[in-house]
């Protein structure tokens, strides 16, 4: 029984093609079907409000809120009826950062389905091609030297 041959490109492209397609279809699943509550900063580290000024800015009224801290014109009235200014320790946030996880995730995706992609063209080729022919090595013996 003669034995059918791999064509090397199909040798080389028919692992990356699994490892790819896994990994861009693990991303993909990760980007898009993933729960966005589970992405919340921790409930017992809330960011202070300085910290979460890159991620947004609350305005009252039209002003920044660190103007009116500034300002001391934010009060909090305690449960018997005292008004006592508002400071920027006051004032923490919670965040949910699934944005930022969605896009690293789904941009993973894209990268490894592009190589996906290439890879089945490798594969593709690599199925209709010929494979090289054998070479028997056993034949090619050196020249003998010249005397």
């Amino acid at each position: 029984m003669k034995q059918r041959r791999m064509h090397p490109l199909l040798m080389i492209s028919l692992p990356a093609f699994i490892i790819f397609g896994s990994l861009f279809v693990t991303y993909l699943i990760s980007g898009l079907r993933s729960d966005p509550n589970i992405w919340w900063t921790a409930g017992s580290l809330p960011l202070d409000h300085p910290q979460s000024r890159r991620a947004f800015e609350l305005f009252i009224n039209g002003q920044a809120i660190n103007h009116i801290l500034v300002e001391n014109s934010l009060a909090m009235v305690a449960p018997g009826g005292l008004a006592t200014p508002v400071r920027k320790d006051d004032i923490t946030v919670r965040l949910n950062s699934w944005q930022w996880v969605k896009s690293k995730s789904l941009g993973l995706a894209a990268l490894f389905g592009f190589l996906f992609g290439a890879c089945l063209v490798m594969v593709i080729i690599g199925m209709i091609l010929p494979a090289p022919a054998s070479r028997d090595f056993s034949r090619d013996q050196p020249a003998p030297p010249k005397e």
